[in-house]
């Protein structure tokens, strides 16, 4: 149990049910995955990329906002962070406070999720070491989302899992196929006088989002897009970035921030941007992997087509090339070399 620093506070006001409400609370994570099916696009975040006490506030199509209170009964901000001082449920990292302890349940830790989007569902998994009070047991977590006018799920009185050490592996998630909301709030008030500690792992997100193709993502269109079902067809070791294209070999567009390998079909969440080199890009905040899909071969042109003279959008041709523009595509060329960068380049 992390070290108490903060006393207690008011209990929270809990919303009651709208009659009808559509949305549903799931404490089991196989059953949450079959309601969120639905959606076009799902991301886990499990912050195991960051190194402990790294910023962990920006997520991508979410935020993550914390508070608590101090010794004085004041509320104060509590700066989320990777934190690998419980044995998270996917080594190394989980989401805790900045200042190393775990979130306080029984001190009034409040965790707030806000989007860029309405979503359809968001689950996570909580790592603490809470012990059951109340006869019936009552239950540790609780969610809120603006769902239908308000929508309130309860964790489970007992854990998936002990992991070790006092770590017990809950899950908490709503599913809200028809009313997608955009803020979530995690909170307890279980029993003031039970301080447990608990970290936050792998976040799952599942929304409905419009799909763009590659040639309007060259346009480089304001706001966050989605491209969606796309083969990796070339990885790049020097920058870590991966090209992907559709199937027809007609467009393709490198996508930065994240990693993938060839072969493998994805659906990419991000914004378009073009880089120093003229290159329309897009910045990946999050990567869903979908079924393999066969791997287009490279497309095979001469020379003098490589890159092409016309222009997608935002993204220029090159400089005496001819033909349709083919910038971002993994092709296959042959001619002489007739110069080479002293910096080897190109």
């Amino acid at each position: 149990m992390g070290v108490l620093k903060r006393v207690l506070p008011a209990l929270l006001v809990m919303l009651a049910l709208p009659p009808g409400q559509c949305a549903t609370g799931h404490t089991n994570p196989a059953e949450f995955q079959s309601a969120a099916a639905g959606a076009n696009f799902q991301f886990v975040t499990d912050f195991d990329l960051l190194a402990p006490g790294s910023p962990a506030s920006d997520c991508g199509m979410f935020n993550v906002a914390a508070f608590g209170f101090d010794a004085a009964n004041e509320r104060v901000d509590l700066a989320p962070a990777a934190c690998g001082r419980y044995t998270p449920l996917s080594p190394p990292n989980a989401l805790g406070p900045l200042d190393g302890l775990q979130f306080l349940g029984g001190n009034g830790d409040t965790i707030t999720c806000t989007f860029s989007r309405p979503v359809k569902a968001f689950g996570v998994h909580l790592i603490g070491n809470p012990s059951p009070t109340g006869d019936p047991a009552i239950p540790f977590w609780k969610m809120r989302v603006n769902s239908g006018g308000g929508f309130e799920a309860q964790s489970a009185t007992a854990p998936l899992h002990t992991l070790g050490s006092g770590n017990d592996h809950y899950f908490l998630g709503v599913v809200s196929q028809d009313e997608p909301f955009d803020e979530v709030i995690l909170y307890s008030d279980n029993d003031p006088a039970a301080c447990y500690s608990f970290n936050v792992d792998d976040i799952t997100v599942a929304a409905e989002v419009p799909e763009t193709s590659v040639a309007a993502a060259k346009g480089v269109p304001a706001g966050e897009i989605l491209l969606a079902n796309l083969a990796v067809t070339r990885l790049h070791e020097t920058d870590g970035r991966f090209n992907v294209e559709a199937a027809d070999r007609a467009t393709g567009i490198a996508v930065t921030g994240a990693s993938a390998s060839r072969g493998e079909t994805v659906s990419v969440y991000g914004t378009a941007s073009v880089n120093a080199d003229g290159e329309v890009v897009l910045n990946a905040m999050h990567v869903m992997r979908g079924a393999p899909l066969p791997t287009p071969d490279p497309l095979g042109m001469g020379t003098l087509s490589v890159g092409g003279e016309s222009q997608i959008g935002a993204q220029i041709g090159c400089h005496q090339a001819i033909g349709p523009n083919n910038i971002g595509l993994d092709i296959r060329t042959w001619g002489h070399v007739t110069a080479i960068a002293p910096d080897g380049s190109w």
